[in-house]
């Protein structure tokens, strides 16, 4: 799997299937921030820093957890049954209950 490969997985997912919900948002920026920061790249070092700085960028408001703008989609999150509190960083699992 290529550089965008993550990315392009849950693209085809969130395509393919009838409804997307906003509690799959975070999840699956998660999951993608994640394989893609996790490939050992030998030629594509910029691509993978770029493509991880974008969607950073990108969804920056979606993953400011001190920012209020965010807690809609957190709350969708931690309410998909498929998801709840698998997806949460270590360091907001205690603020994230909180909030639920």
């Amino acid at each position: 799997m290529g550089v965008n490969g993550p990315l392009a997985a849950a693209l085809d997912v969130s395509q393919g299937e009838e409804t997307v919900y906003l509690g799959n948002v975070l999840p699956s920026l998660f999951v993608i921030i994640k394989q893609i920061e996790g490939q050992k790249l030998q030629h594509c070092g910029l691509l993978q820093t770029t493509l991880i700085e974008a969607l950073k960028k990108r969804f920056e408001p979606q993953l400011d957890f001190e920012n209020k703008s965010c807690e809609e989609f957190v709350l969708a999150s931690l309410s998909h049954p498929r998801f709840k509190l698998d997806w949460v960083p270590h360091e907001h699992v205690d603020q994230f209950r909180n909030l639920f």
